[in-house]
């Protein structure tokens, strides 16, 4: 097994930083880490505003109310039943 002696001008690894510096820099990637979750606060708020105003405008009357329900077109014919509506959009595998 190979024994490192140091030589006498050899630094020490605990003495490359001192460690007042290296506890700064922890603090300082965590106030880096903070910063972008700070400004994606703001812009995940600003949704909030924005689905009332779709909330009331999902409260006007649609124009194409009076359409509905369409006749079935007589030329597409199925050789089965119709998927229950219930069914068809509640699960999606």
């Amino acid at each position: 097994m190979a024994i490192k002696m140091p030589r006498g001008w050899e630094r020490r690894d605990a003495g490359a930083t001192p460690e007042a510096l290296f506890w700064n820099r922890r603090k300082l990637v965590k106030t880096l880490a903070a910063g972008p979750i700070m400004l994606a606060v703001p812009a995940l708020l600003s949704g909030c505003e924005e689905s009332v105003k779709i909330s009331a405008a999902a409260l006007e009357p649609d124009p194409s109310q009076a359409l509905y329900p369409v006749k079935r077109n007589p030329r597409y014919t199925l050789d089965r039943p119709v998927t229950p509506e219930n069914l068809a959009t509640s699960y999606n595998n």
